[in-house]
């Protein structure tokens, strides 16, 4: 949907009541009655209502007793918590957007890793929908919890979508830039690796016949 775009209708006797009150105060011209009248301007947008519906009410000069709720920007409704005809409590949410000009996506970091990964790297993202297309993106966060199953810890990266191809539930390589200090890093294949059960040993090759 597009901002401003028609999302849901609501009838809340409040409101209605709140916006007859406001609407009884504006012709008067008493003494003291400007405060109390911005009051109830006041409450009518504490209760919800927008700037644009309160000037809707103003011109037209009457109670609505049905309130349109519009999206406040460009989005997709992730969830919808609502629907036809119900019942709702002050407080209730309705439905939650996602703005998608920017996203983030959920990269599982091995535990061996973590210490590489800092809020601030530079990452880039390759999606199989695109094939050979890449996106730059910013670590803004480790998530503060480790998966006990997989060993891994969440790292939320930062990405701009202004185009929009970017939609919940894709699945994205990333290719993560480590901080500075740790540029120089040993790799090795996984099955070089010696497992004695007390510990994990490699062996080097020192070269004359050397080993260690």
């Amino acid at each position: 949907f597009t901002a401003g775009q028609d999302l849901l209708t609501l009838i809340a006797p409040e409101w209605t009541a709140a916006q007859a009150e406001y609407l009884s105060l504006r012709p008067a011209r008493s003494e003291g009655l400007d405060a109390v009248r911005a009051a109830a301007r006041q409450r009518l947008l504490l209760l919800g209502m927008s700037e644009g519906q309160i000037r809707t009410v103003e011109r037209l000069g009457r109670a609505e007793d049905r309130i349109t709720i519009v999206a406040p920007r460009a989005g997709v409704v992730s969830e919808l918590l609502v629907r036809d005809g119900a019942s709702v409590m002050a407080g209730t949410p309705l439905l939650r957007i996602n703005d998608l000009d920017t996203v983030w996506v959920n990269a599982a970091i091995p535990e061996a890793q973590i210490g590489r990964v800092a809020p601030g790297n530079t990452v880039m993202v390759e999606l199989p929908a695109f094939p050979g297309d890449s996106l730059a993106g910013t670590v803004e966060a480790l998530l503060p919890d480790l998966d006990v199953t997989t060993r891994t810890q969440t790292a939320r990266i930062v990405v701009p979508n202004p185009t929009r191809r970017l939609v919940p539930g894709m699945f994205a390589r990333v290719a993560i830039t480590g901080r500075a200090a740790d540029a120089e890093v040993v790799q090795i294949p996984t099955e070089a690796v010696i497992a004695t059960g007390a510990r994990q040993v490699v062996i080097v090759d020192f070269g004359d016949g050397r080993f260690r």
